[in-house]
């Protein structure tokens, strides 16, 4: 059996043969990389099944569906050369695969800072997908039923385990109390008066992060008016919501990934703001508000264009108007066959094309072995 590095020379070796530059090879590496999803897709299921309980539905559209129905992007860049990819355990199919994807078509923090340390050694360019204690905020008119399911959808999705999860809510008093009757509606709603029952809420991947999560939600001092039930033999934690936690509660000390819903008050949009920017600065910020006056928010290059890039910073919107919410419903629990078909249909893919020989690492509670191509 190869050793890492006999497997690393050989990558080398074959990238500067040239054998990836040729249109034709990376056409043909991403069609088989297709063939492994579409073949092996009840087995892919299956194991995610196994790992985490995450629902099938949840699995296809958060792991296996992953490209867009109607983009049609072109850039043309060189490839880099070998690429390490180093995926988590609470995606490991989408982020080992969607970088993959991009190393081929070319031609999480205290981990990540270990990999840039050694990476620094060497001069090599890193990119970094980092998560952070999410912040979410409700200001001012609101469709408070909307609210409170768009919001247990995005937190309570893969049992809290995604790094763009909602960490904690920031709102006003009075919209506290209007939201805990809609979340507490909205949770029986996805997972039933049950929720360890329901098919629909996937588990902690591991004894060692359910106990880790345990451990903070008894060192917290917050109040518990929703969930707080678990199950060590299965690793069950049910939806948790949580009031009166205060900024040095332990439940903001770290990032949760988990399905704990700590909600913090404030009674103005300037006292709000100040608390999220107390925090470290967040992969994601999700406001829920029907105002359009709320806003707040040396790797690279310069000269020319290439300055105006790296002094610009591209950040991703998405807004969303209410009228959809019939729609945008398809993605909430419980999760049905006619659902999934049509958000299977919405996200099908169409295959683009273009290199760089990769080694895949998924850093999981099982790690999968390095993955030649």
């Amino acid at each position: 059996m190869e050793t890492h590095s006999q497997i690393l020379n050989r990558l080398r070796s074959a990238f500067r043969s040239g054998i990836t530059v040729p249109e034709a090879f990376r056409q043909a590496q991403l069609k088989q990389l297709m063939s492994l999803m579409t073949e092996n897709e009840d087995q892919i299921l299956d194991a995610l099944k196994k790992d985490l309980a995450k629902p099938k539905f949840e699995s296809i559209i958060a792991e296996v569906d992953m490209a867009t129905k109607l983009d049609d992007c072109f850039v043309r860049r060189e490839p880099l050369g070998v690429v390490l990819i180093i995926g988590p355990w609470n995606y490991p199919l989408q982020l080992l695969l969607s970088p993959l994807i991009a190393a081929i078509g070319a031609g999480s923090q205290a981990v990540a800072r270990h990999i840039l340390h050694a990476a620094a050694d060497h001069l090599t360019p890193v990119t970094l997908e980092l998560g952070g204690k999410c912040p979410c905020l409700i200001y001012g008119k609101v469709n408070i039923t909307y609210a409170a399911r768009r919001l247990a959808w995005s937190k309570f999705f893969n049992t809290g385990q995604s790094c763009v999860a909602p960490d904690f809510l920031v709102c006003s008093k009075a919209t506290r109390d209007a939201l805990l009757p809609a979340l507490r509606q909205t949770l029986e709603d996805f997972y039933s008066k049950e929720p360890e029952s329901s098919a629909d809420l996937p588990r902690i991947v591991s004894p060692r992060h359910w106990t880790r999560l345990m451990e903070l939600l008894k060192r917290s001092k917050g109040k518990v008016v929703m969930g707080g039930e678990s199950n060590e033999e299965n690793k069950y934690i049910a939806p948790t919501v949580l009031v009166d936690v205060a900024e040095d509660d332990a439940l903001m000390e770290e990032e949760i990934f988990g399905p704990f819903l700590p909600i913090l008050t404030a009674e103005t949009l300037e006292e709000a703001i100040a608390l999220i920017n107390r925090q470290e600065k967040p992969l994601a910020l999700y406001v829920f508000s029907e105002e359009s006056s709320v806003r707040t928010s040396g790797f690279g290059s310069y000269h020319g264009r290439w300055g105006f890039e790296t002094l610009s910073h591209q950040r991703a919107v998405m807004l969303r108007g209410w009228t959809l919410e019939r729609l945008n419903g398809l993605r909430y629990p419980p999760y049905t066959e006619d659902k999934l078909s049509w958000l299977r249909w919405t996200t099908s893919a169409k295959p683009t094309a273009q290199s760089v020989m990769c080694v895949c690492v998924c850093v999981n509670e099982n790690v999968w072995d390095i993955l030649p191509l």
